[in-house]
């Protein structure tokens, strides 16, 4: 269970991330 949440905050961590540098970068 820990594994999955972890997993699931990373990819949703990761997307957030990309989305803010992607605003940066405009």
């Amino acid at each position: 269970m820990a594994k999955k949440i972890l997993i699931i905050g990373g990819v949703a961590g990761g997307a957030s991330t990309a989305a803010r540098l992607r605003r940066m970068d405009e």
